[in-house]
């Protein structure tokens, strides 16, 4: 089998960093933490906390894909560092919550935006057209639709940046009301409310699924995973900071589209369509992020069991289509069938384990390999990746408390993988 050529640039890499993260999650997390506390600055303070966690994610993921540029993540981290089943775990996981949920729960969320622009149109056929749309872009033509996608992307910045420009400035211009009934704050709420910001801060890490087809990826990955995460964390504080001080908070309290409602307060019916329709623009971006990275995890799958196969197959120009076309029909499933809070707990408690394990590989690889070239070193080893562990695994421990029915839902997730793993264990690699 050939290699796969490398035909991704820094730029293309960053902006798929950037893409990946900014989706649903930022649109509609502050309005589950309000539920949790009216305090801003608690709220604002756990948005930079979670941005902080990625970064020192990435830290420890650019020194790994740095020294193993392949495609795959952690499916091929994992398999490298633990063992075959455990980076087939991950990458059986991945596949559900990681990219199939996520697309179609983005998805969704932009027939629900598109909607507010064109009432007559339905959310859910919205939702339908585009993921059909977007897995046969990324399917029939790998260049084609790298062009596409950074436009998209940096069309999604733009008019973030904007909204948050002209938030900024009519809120300077006029008071900020405080919260009408000011609550407490359930610090064990706050703490579960931790994995929802998680989950706003997916794809961090996904430069390191296109590794294997990036030019240079010992410079360009490290550097695609920090500019990418420390800037969307910079984004992500600012932007929610407009929509705390854009009104009373309490009217955000357990609301979804927390993006409409703040440009509404802001600046009217009118306009707040018209933002509607550049989140809805912006999340076009985050499927086609999602429909990129994803598939390159089981085509590695594909390529290291034989019993997979066929999920390896690419169309010359194009990408792994049997891949994106799997992928494509679960998330239409989720479309039809999921509610956006059940995807956003599921995934956030099933991903969480496996940054944990990947992030801990750091240590557990430079004992295993010191002698493997290591072109980036993690900064602020060994402390970063600890930080990291002991709060991922902390959120972890109060949402099993909190939402135990999420918990059953991603053992069983990883006990289906792990029966999977046994009857496709022909590999001569797996164990």
């Amino acid at each position: 089998m050939s290699a796969t050529p490398r035909t991704m640039g820094l730029p293309t890499a960053t902006l798929l960093v950037v893409a990946s993260m900014i989706g649903t999650g930022v649109f509609t997390t502050t309005g589950f933490l309000l539920e949790a506390t009216s305090d801003r600055q608690i709220i604002l303070g756990l948005w930079a906390t979670g941005g902080l966690l990625a970064l020192f994610g990435a830290l420890s993921y650019a020194e790994l894909t740095a020294a193993l540029p392949v495609n795959g993540g952690e499916y091929q981290l994992l398999s490298r560092i633990y063992r075959p089943w455990v980076g087939f775990l991950c990458g059986w996981a991945s596949f559900i919550a990681g990219f199939a949920a996520p697309i179609g729960g983005t998805a969704l969320a932009f027939g629900e935006y598109f909607s507010r622009v064109f009432p007559n149109a339905d959310p859910t056929v919205s939702a339908t057209i585009l993921l059909i749309s977007v897995a046969a872009l990324h399917a029939l033509k790998n260049r084609g639709g790298a062009r596409i996608q950074d436009l998209f992307t940096i069309a999604k910045v733009i008019a973030i940046v904007t909204f948050i420009g002209g938030g900024g400035f009519v809120i300077l211009s006029g008071d900020s009301s405080e919260p009408t009934a000011p609550q407490g704050t359930s610090w064990l709420a706050v703490g579960t409310g931790l994995i929802y910001i998680s989950y706003a801060y997916l794809g961090w890490n996904a430069a390191t699924y296109v590794a294997g087809e990036l030019k240079e990826p010992a410079r360009s990955v490290p550097r695609a995973l920090l500019v990418g995460t420390a800037s969307v964390t910079l984004l992500y504080v600012l932007l929610n900071a407009v929509f705390l001080y854009s009104g009373d908070p309490s009217r955000l309290v357990g609301e979804l589209e927390v993006g409409h409602l703040s440009a509404q307060a802001l600046f009217g019916d009118n306009a707040a369509r018209f933002v509607s329709g550049l989140i809805a623009l912006g999340l076009v971006s985050t499927v086609g992020a999602l429909t990129v990275t994803g598939p390159r995890i089981y085509e590695a799958m594909g390529k290291d069991y034989p019993g997979l196969a066929w999920l390896s197959h690419r169309r010359e120009g194009g990408g792994p289509w049997v891949a994106i076309g799997l992928q494509t029909a679960v998330a239409l499933l989720t479309v039809y069938t999921a509610t956006y809070d059940q995807v956003l707990i599921y995934v956030g408690m099933t991903l969480s384990l496996f940054g944990v394990l990947t992030v801990a590989g750091v240590h557990v690889l430079r004992r295993a390999e010191p002698e493997l070239p290591r072109p980036y070193r993690a900064w602020g080893y060994p402390w970063t990746g600890l930080i990291y562990c002991l709060l991922m695994l902390s959120m972890v421990a109060m949402t099993l408390h909190q939402q135990p029915k999420a918990s059953l839902a991603a053992v069983a997730t990883l006990l289906i993988g792990y029966i999977l793993h046994r009857v496709v264990r022909d590999s001569p690699h797996s164990e």
